[in-house]
């Protein structure tokens, strides 16, 4: 009884964590989808959920391996870098705002190399959770492929959302998707900070 009672448990805590941790990469979507075409979203939507998945899994994989000798070097810097990554990004949508996005490929920002620099400084924390991990008696392998599911459907599901929003709102939701990504790595640095 105690042993089939175990992996539920266990896959119930992994699905927790997973969508813990999903939940600024969905707000990054957001914004990116808001400043998104209609007839790009899905597109974008499967694109940035499989990066945005990736990175999140490898961060988490890589503070794993690492454990805890990283910790402290990582727990002083992982706040700072969010914050400038996210808030760079944030005043670079802002800046382009009531420019021709489709001619200037949306700034780049969902070439795989922007949507990577994004998806890293939303990710930072799945390091860090990945040391706990490694503590934990759940299996890795599990753990990891659980971890991408629920961060591609959270993140894919962020960029319809957002897709829908800024298609009711036009163009300001660009500015609002900006000032998404600025608050999101303010809060960030301010919970390192106070924590």
């Amino acid at each position: 009884m105690h042993s089939s009672v175990m992996p539920y448990l266990a896959l119930f805590e992994v699905i927790a964590i997973a969508a813990a941790l999903s939940v600024d990469c969905f707000a990054a979507a957001v914004a990116l989808g808001a400043g998104s075409k209609p007839a790009q979203t899905l597109r974008k939507a499967v694109t940035v959920g499989l990066v945005f998945s990736i990175m999140q899994t490898f961060l988490a994989f890589l503070g794993v391996l690492l454990g805890s000798s990283a910790r402290s070097l990582f727990a002083n810097v992982d706040h700072w870098l969010a914050f400038l990554i996210l808030g760079a990004i944030g005043f670079k949508m802002i800046a382009s705002f009531g420019e021709d996005n489709a001619s200037k490929g949306g700034n780049g920002l969902f070439s795989i190399a922007g949507l990577a620099v994004i998806a890293f400084g939303t990710s930072l924390d799945a390091f860090a959770v990945g040391i706990s991990l490694a503590f934990l008696p759940l299996q890795l392998l599990n753990t990891l492929v659980v971890l991408v599911l629920v961060t591609f459907a959270f993140s894919a599901a962020g960029v319809l959302f957002g897709g829908k929003a800024g298609q009711a709102v036009g163009r300001p939701a660009q500015v609002a998707g900006g000032l998404c990504l600025i608050a999101i790595g303010t809060i960030i640095l301010l919970q390192h900070l106070s924590g």
